[in-house]
Order: structure tokens, then sequence, then C-alpha cells
């Protein structure tokens, strides 16, 4: 008996380091087992949260229209769009069109077409980019975001209304600015109708629209300019001035919180001119005229 109760207490203080080592080694495990499984769902959860956080969101989206356009102008348009595709702009970062999408010469690819200069349509390299820059404005605008300097044509454009354009020259620049916590995206599209400008980033909790206003109308004043040369008699059509200004609401769940006017623009009138020249008919009469005055001198 005595000897049974020795053999019981041996084998039961055999089992005992077993069974404790056994249960350090589950333990072990099971905590390298957990803690790499705690480990990989916070990486996955941080993931996520940051994919999420980048996700972009559409804040705004503007077209126009350049159907009609020269080719030549639609060739610097496309350029243009292209160098403002995929841009991104920081938080309280500012934005200079002129330095992202630069000179437009004809080194850098821009073709010939029809600007407006000094109050006039003349042909430069470049014509058409401030389709681009005014397209842009808009939506930089209807996204709620900050303009920092914008500037009128001297001549209201065909593609927007009074007070939405936005020129751009060697000079003059389209500065913008992000006032959100986030970054917003530029992503642009055309076809052979229009182009797009899409903004991208955290969209606001408010809705902002634009309304163009004709504070006045400048009637056009008509030109006759005499010329002493043969040729055919030239009409050009005149157009009238415009003194206009702009609008911008904020709307949230269905009212108006503010509406204020955010820019006034002077744009001046074309006058209509009549350049008048002597027919051939009458330059022969007028030279018989004067080589019988010149003969009897």
């Amino acid at each position: 008996m005595l000897n049974e109760d020795i053999g019981i207490k041996s084998q039961f203080c055999v089992l005992v380091p077993i069974f404790c080592i056994i249960m350090v080694i589950f333990s072990f495990f099971n905590v390298s087992f957990l803690n790499y499984s705690t480990s990989n769902l916070q990486a996955s959860n941080v993931a996520t949260l940051q994919m999420v956080s980048k996700q972009p969101e559409l804040i705004s989206s503007f077209s126009t229209n350049y159907k009609d356009s020269p080719e030549e102008r639609k060739f610097n348009i496309k350029l243009a769009l292209k160098s403002l595709d995929g841009k991104s702009i920081m938080p309280g970062e500012e934005f200079s069109f002129n330095k992202v999408v630069g000179l437009r010469t004809e080194e850098r690819g821009y073709k010939k077409a029809l600007v407006i200069f000094k109050g006039r349509y003349t042909e430069g390299v470049g014509g058409g980019v401030c389709q681009v820059s005014s397209t842009l404005y808009n939506a930089w605008l209807l996204g709620g975001l900050d303009v920092v300097s914008v500037t009128a044509h001297s001549l209201p454009s065909s593609y927007v209304e009074l007070s939405r354009d936005a020129t751009v020259s060697e000079y003059i620049d389209l500065i913008l600015r992000n006032p959100t916590d986030t970054e917003i995206f530029i992503a642009t599209t055309y076809d052979e109708e229009k182009i797009t400008i899409n903004l991208f980033g955290k969209k606001r909790d408010c809705k902002y629209k634009l309304q163009s206003e004709t504070i006045k109308v400048i009637p056009y004043e008509e030109e006759i300019i005499e010329l002493d040369e043969v040729g055919e008699n030239e009409f050009f059509i005149g157009k009238d001035g415009y003194i206009s200004r702009l609008i911008l609401s904020i709307e949230k769940g269905g009212r108006t919180l503010s509406k204020r006017e955010i820019r006034r623009d002077y744009y001046k009138p074309q006058n209509s001119v009549k350049i008048l020249r002597k027919s051939v008919a009458n330059w022969k009469n007028w030279r018989k005229t004067k080589q019988f005055l010149c003969y009897y001198c």
C-alpha cells in the first residue's frame, strides 16, 4: 500500500511539471497570437482610416463650351488643361495659375489664336487659355473656396456670363487659396464641345450659387472713317459695354444663409466702325478732274 502511494505521488510529481510546461507554452503562443491579431487589426484599421481620409469627394464642377472655336484655340485650351490636371493644393496653400500652366509661348507648343488685347480682339500666342482660367475660377467659387486675385477681361467673354471671367496674361494672374483642412485635387476633362474642371477634396456642408447681374448697359457709338484710297467699304458691328457684378449665395438646408457681392466689373463698349473708301468709278473721275486741274495750273 505504501509502495502504491509512493508510485502515485511520483507520477503526480512528474505530471505537474509537464502540465506547467504545457501551460506556459500554450500561454506564450496564445498571447503571441492575440498580440499578432491585435497588431494586424490595428494596422488594418489605420490603413483603412488613411484610405478613407484620403478618398476625395467631388467638391464642385464647372463646364464651358468651345464647340465653335478654331482648331488652334482648341489646341491651346487642351494644352493648358493638361497642365492643370492632377495638380493638388495643400491646406492653406495659394495656387497661381501662371506658375502651374507656365508661359504661353510657341516654344512650349502654344499656337496663335484670337486674344483680347487693350480692348480689342487680335491674334496672339496662347489664345483660348483664358477660357481655362475662367472655368477653374467658377469651379473654385462653386466649391466655396477662396479667391485671392482675379481680373476681368476688358470685353465680355462668350463662354461665361458677365463678371464670371478670369483673364490671365504674362502680367495678370489668377490666384486661388485652399481654406480647408484637406488637400484639393484638380481634374480636367474635355470633348469636342466642352471643357470641364472638377475639384475633389472635403466637401463643404453648404451649397454655393453664383448670379451675374447687369447694373448698367453702355451703348456703343458709331465711327466713320473715310480713306482716300480705292477699295471696298468695310463695316464692323458694334457691341454694348456693361457694368456688372457677381453675387455669391450660401445655402444650407434649403435656407439662404448669406448673399453678397464679391466683384464688380466694367466692360468697355465696342464701337461700330464704317470704313469708307473711294469706288473705282469715282477714283477714275477724281483722277481726270485732278489731271485737268493740274494741266491748267
